[in-house]
This record gives structure tokens, C-alpha cells and sequence, in this order.
């Protein structure tokens, strides 16, 4: 069967403005607090489990989980627990994996089917991996969320533990909106060198694992995406490279991490050891995604005698190997000099004052629980004095050569010496067209840096054969978000024809250094889309609305955005944007304008509109499909995060190309009309005066009540912005020093409610 899409809107809760998100930390880890978790297991299965001859066997055997963080306990029933890690199943202190998912399919808790518990035996901090996570959230790059939690089996404290967040598909949808392409795991000795053309010969298998083994798209098996890319890395021209590259890589990115790797001495990823990275297919861009993996072995953990605050930036890589993807870079003038902007970059961050009190901050929230942990010793015998000096000691014993804070001062002097800076044009990263139909205002946004502000930023396009050009601005006013935080945006115009829409971004500075990406123009198709959309749904629908059964069901709202009425003869519903034909609509037709409701029940004996899954409210897909012949339209779809219970989340208005959530859903009915009051109370006649709307910097909200009224205002993600209670028949004058977009006002009075939308121009 042959897929062809032709509309997605895709959505995940963190995505904010860069292609990277880095998701909350939430309750899992909240890196606030040290958590507790529990696994109660069956004696006879632990004894098992840890006999030496099944140190490397993945069994997995059943067990309870308890989760505990500030005094609050939750208990997830039937988990699969084994051990976990290559070389540390050795190790006296053992890392470990629960699995939510093994036993209950599509189990999920806080949206994650795994959690790592690393023991990180070779680190007498218990931090140096944490630290290195942090580095990369903090320059919103692909992160593994961590913590620490104390960690007991049947009872029995086995120390201190992280919790490292798994990286799958979940992940991906967190960080990139998208987890269909293909995800590899690169192991040693995984040295991106060129086999051949073939991308049967990439398939290649060391220690009876793949070298770059395929963790999605598995029945499919094809490595043609890395084979190229593998490619494109070798076989181009040194001086071409830049451009050959970014068009099927995200060298920016890389480049980036790569900067981070060499400033924390990370020895043990791709630039040094060929270990321990993903790739990543992006199928919103287009393009591989290079991810960090396993980084304890970093800040001053060493096993080969070498000073890593020493070593140079420029020639890191070690001179017995071939690694392509450092060495050409740092032969391509281009691409060295970003990276050296980069280098400049996280020194700054390590010279601040902060970075050194967090890291105080995290020994002494942890120290309690490292000095009861009597498994740190086992390994290495390493002692809680020992603990303490691996924060701010110059030691060297073992395979320890340096405490985190001397690491990180030594590693700056030394990179401030060797660094080669250049001035550089600007770089531009993150391109974004939206919405990619006809008829709307499309929106251009890229994020671009430098070593000053740039002093102008230009999107590049051609539309049915006519070149133009549009200024764009990060001043807060452009759909940029907040002004001068690197993100320029600007219309650039509306068209009505279907057609292609060519688009490259041009940088200029102060210097008159300018750099135009890409260097082949992106192309997207504009089109109509579908008057079907999907227009509002509700994951956890606690006690908003009942289905004809009295129970509260999950529901789905499909809009007919046309003038004509509309068969649902040969479309599907689906929570999968995998398995497009899992519920089929009934002989119904939607009228013109109408609203279609789907209980998502997975009880069809209730009634023909009610389908045969749930949604999730921990994140999944939502997709709307049509079968025509042997083909499988895609028509409307979208992947989307953690739900909040009895919100919605919807079209800003009907068919409206942007998502908001509702605190007051609507289901059945339409978006852009918004209840105030409840039917039938005291207060439903009166509407709130609110004044201007839209507005530019403040407005006025008008109580015609005579009793006092509380208010709350939210952003149009659900983020409260504040609360103020207004007297009767009075008057509040609103302030807002936010950016853009919808706001949402709930007023209340005793156990009445209502809710009226403003816009912040």
C-alpha cells in the first residue's frame, strides 16, 4: 500500500520555537529533589537474574514499581526488571532497566515505557554524565532528561542511582514532533568510514550486535539514509562539503555537540572512540540529527593516561583512527570556524558564576544519599571523602585524574589558547515555513547567530516562477516570539495557486560577512489540504462531557471546513500515524460547517461512533485517513504530548491552521464560539467587558457583576500568566509584557465560571 500525505500538522507540548525541544523535567525527573524508587521482586527471579552466567542475559522478569518523590507514592503494577549497560554488568554496582510496557502493551508512566538506572560505578561523583546532559539542555540541544534517585530492591538500599531518560521513539516525538524515520545506535567501532553504495554493507555486525543498529522501521531494515549520508561525508569535495552535507545532515547542530564533547573531555562518543551516538532520520526536515549517548566517561574519568583539559581542540580525534566526521570538518574552513564560535560559546558559559553553584548546588542536594550508598565502594573502593574532592579537588587516583570544577577551569585556559577564532557570517539554523497552504499568510522563522546582533535577515523565495525577497525581524512583533532572542520571522505573503514554494535564508553582518542557507533552496508544496480536519480532541476527559453510555470517554471533533456535505465513506481514525485504517468511519455524512464527534471508548458495542482505541493521555498520534484504491491519504494528523484532564486541545478557531488548548472545551460545536457562564446560572446573561481586544501593550477587563470576581489569564498553551480578583463593578487594567498571540481569561464568582478569549497583537 502506498502512503501519500498531504497535510500534517504535527504538535508535541515542549516544542517551542527551535527544531529542538527539550521536554519539562516533570515528576520523573525533577532534578529538584532526589526521588526513591522501589522495585519489589520475587526473591527466587533476583537470585536469578544476578547469578553471574545471566549478567548479559535480557529476561526480564515481573515485578512492582513504587515511585516516591516529596512524600507522594505511586505504585505501577507488573513491570518487566532487568539488568542493563555492556561493561558495567560486570561491575559490583549494577545498572538496571524498567520496563512499564512489558507485560501491559502501550503501558506507559509519565509517558515513558522505560526507565535506565545507572549506576555509574566508575564515577565516584555519581554527576559527571548529569552535568554533561545539562550542558546540552541548556544549549537546547537533544538531551536525555536525568536525576537522581535513591534506589531499593526488596527493601534494601543499593545506593544512589540516575535515572537517565531511554532514547526511543518517545523521545523523538518529544524533541522533534516526528519519530517515523529511522533511528540508528552507533557502537563501537562505529567510524562512519564509506564501505560502498550498497546500504546492505552497512549492516555490518561487531560483538554480535550491529555497528549501526536500527532501533524504528525494523521489517523495513533500509539504510539507504545512512549509506548516503556515509557518502556525501567522505566522497565530497573538501571545499563543497558544507553544502552537500547540511542538505542531508544537521552539521549546525553537530557541530554544536561536537563543541561540548571536546570542552567536557568526552573521549568515549563518536569524536575519539567511534561510540556511543544516534542518528536520527528527521522526516520533518529531512535530514540526520546526531545525538549524544552515554557520557560518564567525561570531565576527568580517564583510562589512557591522557590530560584531556590539554588536548587540542583542532586535533582531538586520536591519530591511529580515521573518523570523517571530525577530520573533514576540521579540514572544511567553514565548517571549523562555527565550530571555534561554538567552542567560544561554552567557555563563556563555563566563566559564569552560576555554572559553578549549580554544580554546588547538585553535591549537596545528593551528598546524604551518596554517603549511605555502600555500593559506590564495591567497584573501586571509593570513599565519601573521595566524593567530596571529586567536586572541587585537583586529585588523581585511579582512573580519576581530576575534580569537576578544576576539569572545567583547566579545560577553558587550555581552549582559550588554542582557540582560532574567526569572524564568522552569520549561522542560520532551523528553518520554519507555516502554514504550507494556500490561501493563509505563510510565515518564514529562522533562528541566526553571530558574534553580534545580525544586521539584517532576508528570506529568499520564487512562487510560480516569481523571485522575491522579505526582510525578516526579531523584534517581538513579527510572529519572532520574544524580541532579540535570536529568531527572525516575518509574512511573506498569501497564494492562491497550488504550486511550489522555493525559500532560502540570507544573513547579513555588521562586517558585510554574509551566508545564505540552504545552498539548494528548500521547496514545499502548497496546497488546499482537506475541508475535513481533525479540530479538537480531549486525551482525559474526567469529567467534561458524557458518551451515550453516562461514561466520560475520550472524544475526537472532526470539522467539514466546505460549503457542500461530505461523505465519510472510505475514511479511518486512527492513534496511529503507522496504522492508518484502524477504525473505519460509519455510513454517515458531516454537513456543511458540521461537527462529526468519535468517542474514543475502544468499546464499539456502545454505538457507531465510538471507536476501538483510547487515546493517551501521556502523548501519542491522532490521525485522520482516506482510502482511495491502493492508496492511503493521510488528510489531517498530528503527535501530541502529556494532556491535561478536562482541557482540550484544539484549532485555534474552526480549521484554523494553529492549535491552542481549551481550558473549556467545545466539544460538537465551534471553536471561535466561547461560552461565558454556565447554562443556566445567575450569571450567564452578563458578558465581561473587555477593551481593547485585540490589544498592543495593556487592556481593560470590566466586572459588571456585583459581587467581587477572580480572574485568571492563560497563555493559549495553558500556561497560567497571573491571577487577580476585580470588585464588584469594577475595573482591572491588564498589563502584558508577553509575546504575541491568544489569551484566555477565566473569571469565577462562588462556584459560576466563565471564560471570554482576548489577542495580544
Amino acid at each position: 500500500m502506498k502512503y501519500i500525505i498531504t497535510l500534517v500538522i504535527i504538535f508535541t507540548s515542549i516544542l517551542s520555537e527551535g527544531q529542538i525541544g527539550q521536554p519539562e523535567a516533570g515528576w520523573v525527573f525533577d532534578d529538584s529533589s532526589v526521588s526513591r524508587i522501589d522495585i519489589n521482586i520475587d526473591q527466587d527471579s533476583l537470585d536469578e537474574m544476578l547469578l553471574e552466567e545471566n549478567w548479559f542475559n535480557d529476561h526480564e522478569y515481573p515485578a512492582i514499581m513504587y515511585f516516591e518523590r516529596d512524600g507522594l507514592i505511586d505504585t505501577v503494577q507488573n513491570v518487566g526488571f532487568r539488568l542493563r549497560g555492556n561493561t558495567s554488568r560486570n561491575a559490583g554496582k549494577k545498572s538496571f532497566k524498567i520496563a512499564i510496557n512489558s507485560f501491559i502493551e502501550g503501558e506507559r508512566y509519565y509517558g515513558l515505557k522505560k526507565i535506565n538506572l545507572n549506576g555509574e560505578h566508575n564515577d565516584p561523583s555519581i554527576s559527571r554524565s548529569k552535568f554533561n546532559w545539562d550542558l546540552l539542555a541548556d544549549n537546547e540541544l537533544p538531551s536525555t532528561r536525568v536525576a537522581h534517585t535513591e534506589f531499593y530492591i526488596n527493601d534494601v538500599y543499593k545506593g544512589l542511582y540516575i535515572n537517565v531518560e531511554h532514547i526511543n521513539d518517545d523521545f523523538l516525538k518529544l524533541r522533534y514532533g516526528n519519530d517515523g524515520g529511522n533511528l540508528f545506535k552507533c557502537l563501537w567501532p562505529a567510524n562512519l568510514q564509506y564501505i560502498s553504495s550498497n546500504p546492505e554493507d552497512y549492516k555490518l555486525e561487531s560483538g554480535g550486535r550491529r555497528v549501526y543498529e536500527l532501533k524504528t522501521n525494523i521489517i523495513e531494515d533500509d539504510y539507504s539514509d545512512i549509506a548516503n549520508f556515509i557518502d556525501i561525508l567522505n566522497n565530497t569535495p573538501v571545499n563543497d562539503l558544507y553544502c552537500e552535507l547540511s542538505m542531508v545532515f544537521d552539521v549546525e547542530d553537530f557541530l554544536e555537540i561536537l563543541a561540548i564533547d571536546v570542552m567536557t573531555g568526552n573521549w568515549d562518543g563518536y569524536s575519539f572512540n567511534k561510540n556511543n551516538f544516534y542518528l536520527y532520520h528527521n522526516t520533518e526536515t529531512d535530514r540526520l540529527q546526531f545525538i549524544n549517548y552515554d557520557l560518564d566517561n567525561t570531565l576527568g574519568i580517564d583510562w589512557f593516561g591522557v590530560d584531556w583539559t590539554q588536548r587540542n581542540i583542532y586535533s582531538w580525534s586520536p591519530s591511529w583512527d580515521d573518523l570523517p566526521l571530525y577530520e573533514r570538518v576540521m579540514v572544511n574552513d567553514e565548517m571549523k570556524d562555527i565550530f571555534s564560535f561554538f567552542i567560544d560559546e561554552i567557555i563563556e558559559q563555563m566563566n559564569e558564576d552560576a555554572f559553578e553553584e549549580n554544580i554546588d548546588l547538585l553535591r549537596d542536594m545528593i551528598a546524604p544519599f551518596a554517603e549511605t550508598d555502600t555500593f559506590r565502594i564495591l567497584d573501586y573502593g571509593f570513599t565519601y571523602e573521595e566524593f567530596w574532592d571529586c567536586f572541587d579537588g585537583d586529585i588523581s587516583y585511579d582512573h580519576v585524574d581530576s575534580g569537576i570544577k578544576p576539569f572545567y577551569s583547566n579545560r577553558v585556559a587550555s581552549a582559550e589558547d588554542q582557540l582560532d577564532l574567526q569572524n564568522i557570517a552569520p549561522i542560520i539554523r532551523y528553518i520554519q515555513v507555516e502554514p504550507q497552504l494556500t490561501l493563509l499568510p505563510i510565515s518564514v522563522k529562522a533562528f541566526v547567530e553571530d558574534e553580534a546582533i545580525p544586521e539584517e535577515v532576508w528570506a529568499i523565495y520564487s512562487y510560480g516562477g516569481i523571485e522575491d525577497s522579505t526582510l525578516l525581524y526579531d523584534d517581538g512583533l513579527h510572529g519572532d516570539g520574544e524580541g532579540l532572542d535570536g529568531w527572525y520571522a516575518n509574512v511573506i505573503g498569501t497564494f492562491a495557486d497550488v504550486g511550489f514554494l522555493d525559500l532560502q535564508i540570507r544573513a547579513n553582518d555588521i562586517t558585510e560577512q554574509s551566508r545564505i542557507l540552504p545552498c539548494e533552496a528548500l521547496q514545499y508544496l502548497l496546497d488546499p489540504g482537506s475541508p475535513l480536519v481533525i479540530n479538537e480532541f480531549m486525551a482525559k476527559n474526567d469529567s467534561t462531557i458524557q458518551d451515550n453510555a453516562s461514561n466520560y470517554s475520550d472524544w475526537v471533533e472532526i470539522y467539514n471546513n466546505s460549503e457542500e456535505e461530505l461523505s465519510m465513506d472510505g475514511f479511518y481514525l486512527s492513534d496511529d500515524l503507522s496504522n492508518s485504517t484502524k477504525w473505519a468511519f460509519p455510513a454517515i455524512s458531516i454537513p456543511p460547517s458540521g461537527f462529526y464527534l468519535v468517542w474514543c471508548s475502544a468499546d464499539t458495542t456502545l454505538g457507531e461512533n465510538h471507536s476501538n482505541f483510547k487515546l493517551s493521555a501521556s502523548g501519542e498520534d491522532v490521525g485522520l485517513f482516506q482510502v482511495i484504491g491502493n492508496d492511503t491519504l493521510l488528510i489531517d494528523g498530528l503527535s501530541y504530548g502529556v494532556q491535561t484532564a478536562d482541557t482540550s486541545y484544539g484549532r485555534e478557531t474552526d480549521a484554523h491552521p494553529n492549535w491552542v488548548f481549551f481550558p473549556y472545551p467545545t466539544p460538537n460545536s465551534s471553536n471561535g464560539v466561547i461560552p461565558v457562564g454556565i447554562k443556566g446560572s445567575n450569571y450567564s446573561n452578563n458578558i465581561i467587558s473587555v477593551y481593547p481586544n485585540p490589544y498592543l501593550e495593556k487592556t481593560s477587563i470590566y466586572n459588571p457583576f456585583d459581587e467581587r470576581m477572580f480572574v485568571d489569564i492563560y497563555s493559549s498553551d495553558g500556561q497560567l500568566l497571573t491571577s487577580f480578583d476585580i470588585a464588584a463593578q469594577g475595573r482591572y487594567e491588564y498589563h502584558d509584557d508577553s509575546g504575541q498571540g491568544i489569551r484566555i481569561i477565566k473569571w469565577k464568582i462562588g462556584n459560576e465560571v466563565g471564560v471570554v478569549r482576548i489577542i495580544k497583537m
